[in-house]
């Protein structure tokens, strides 16, 4: 059996019979065909992770791969990411695969990269959930089980006080004396 029949889904194998009679007149069969059905198992397998794990600031970036693995025994066509649950506060990252038909025990490493917003540093974690995508030979959707990356925010709130006076001096009572207070959020939430 070659990947081409397990793809096919079936083998077929029609054959007759011939000899000859005493007299030497040929002496056919009917044909007859003989029809194996293929156990198809289409399956993926997907592995994701982001890096880095950890973020700090506004403008930081996120890869994510995904890795797929033809885990079946035909072949998967059309592979895609689908990105099923995201918390980020911007669009959901698009992943570009290199490879989109996978043979059996093939692999793929696809790719998506996400930037880190205040929204998200405010959150503390952006969780990102996908599934891997496909069809087999006969055009049914193979997907595979969910698989998450999670990347959590390294919060660091501050703030900084300048106080200053307008009046440095005074000479009577009832002078009134003038204060500013500069707050600044020196922090990253």
């Amino acid at each position: 059996v070659t990947q081409a029949d397990l793809d096919a889904g079936t083998v077929t194998n029609t054959a007759n019979a011939s000899a000859n009679a005493p007299d030497g007149t040929a002496v056919p069969s009917n044909a007859d065909d003989a029809v194996v059905t293929v156990i198809e198992d289409a399956e993926l397998t997907l592995v994701k992770n982001a890096t880095p794990t950890s973020v700090a600031s506004v403008g930081d970036t996120v890869t994510y791969s995904f890795q797929v693995t033809n885990t079946g025994n035909v072949t998967i066509d059309n592979l895609a990411i689908d990105e099923t649950a995201f918390s980020g506060s911007g669009t959901p990252p698009v992943a570009a695969c290199p490879a989109t038909t996978l043979a059996p025990t093939a692999a793929t490493i696809c790719t998506a990269s996400y930037t880190i917003s205040q929204d998200d540093l405010d959150a503390g974690v952006v969780d990102n959930t996908a599934t891997a995508n496909g069809t087999d030979p006969a055009g049914t959707a193979v997907v595979s089980d969910p698989d998450d990356a999670q990347v959590t925010a390294t919060q660091a709130p501050a703030l900084t006080l300048d106080k200053s006076t307008s009046t440095p001096t005074y000479d009577s009572v009832g002078d009134l004396i003038q204060y500013s207070y500069l707050v600044t959020n020196s922090g990253n939430v």
